[in-house]
């Protein structure tokens, strides 16, 4: 049976996929903004050995439960959803029109970068020495801008691809995309997405895929587990970390330093600018607004998950 909060759930997963997509934004800061982060790390979490237990003995309730597998399902599929149908139109405005799209992902992720920020309820000088030691990492990640290769990249390399891009994209101010950019592998990603999305299905582009989707998996479920032991432990130490890398990844999204920069007087370059990064964050803004009325707070639903694992 459909619920009203699986078209909800989906609708999010389509907006973490459309971002993973974009080298400087992260799927995980989409989760954040949403109120679904924690929520998402608990569940991914929880792929332990209780859930193993559960499914060799065929203990359904609880391999649906113990995982929050409806929640896991369709926020899955609007990702996919996301990443294969958008894909395609995000490169392709990245080529034709970059210096306007980080724009617009500038202002998104500074307006993500504050809304984060206001989750922090003090910041101590712990909290503010591993914002800049966040910031400074995130930098010099967006500062590194290595020429693209038209070499096929071997199906083992790809895997461990995955394996690492997948961490960050589920890490707020981490880009995924931009990951796979430093490593080499962006452009054959894509190149299968593109392929994909326009029906062009051929063993290499398949089994490129599933092996980079293979590799997300492992990552995944490895990556997870440390980030939700930091957030039960450390949450708005965590926090404060998280906000120096978003705040660091804006170095990415400058359309100054982008391959095609802006044209044209200048003073109508920073017109355009400010333009279409105040458009960027307050439809952040607004998505954040409108998210925040009815879901739960991440501590909220980290307590009610940490008492069912205590209770197993």
């Amino acid at each position: 049976m459909i619920k009203k909060t699986d078209g909800k759930q989906f609708i999010q997963g389509l907006l973490m996929g459309s971002a993973n997509i974009i080298p400087g934004a992260s799927g995980g800061t989409i989760a954040l903004i949403l109120g679904i982060y924690q929520r998402l790390i608990t569940a991914v979490s929880h792929f332990d050995r209780v859930w193993i237990v559960a499914l060799k003995s065929r203990d359904w309730k609880t391999v649906f439960d113990h995982v929050d597998l409806r929640f896991l399902s369709t926020l899955a599929l609007g990702v996919i959803a996301g990443t294969v149908s958008l894909g395609s139109l995000m490169h392709t405005l990245l080529e034709d029109h970059e210096a306007s799209t980080v724009s617009v992902f500038f202002g998104l992720i500074a307006a993500s970068t504050l809304l984060v920020a206001r989750r922090v309820s003090r910041w101590s000088p712990t909290g503010l020495m591993l914002a800049v030691m966040g910031g400074v990492i995130a930098y010099f990640i967006g500062a590194a801008s290595p020429e693209a290769s038209d070499a096929q990249i071997g199906l083992i390399y790809l895997f461990c691809c995955g394996a690492i891009a997948i961490s960050a994209m589920i890490l707020p101010g981490i880009s995924g995309a931009l990951i796979l950019l430093l490593l080499g592998a962006y452009k054959q990603v894509t190149g299968y997405l593109k392929e994909i999305s326009r029906g062009i299905v051929t063993g290499d582009n398949l089994m490129g895929i599933l092996i980079f989707v293979a590799g997300c998996g492992i990552g995944i479920l490895l990556f997870t587990k440390i980030l939700r032991i930091l957030l039960d432990r450390y949450y708005e130490l965590t926090l404060c970390a998280l906000c120096g890398f978003m705040a660091g990844s804006l170095r990415s999204l400058w359309p100054w330093a982008a391959e095609q920069p802006p044209t044209g007087p200048l003073e109508t370059q920073i017109g355009v600018f400010l333009g279409l990064a105040i458009a960027g964050g307050l439809g952040v803004i607004l998505l954040e607004r409108v998210s925040a009325k009815k879901e739960p707070t991440n501590r909220d639903l980290d307590k009610k998950t940490s008492s069912t694992i205590s209770g197993d």
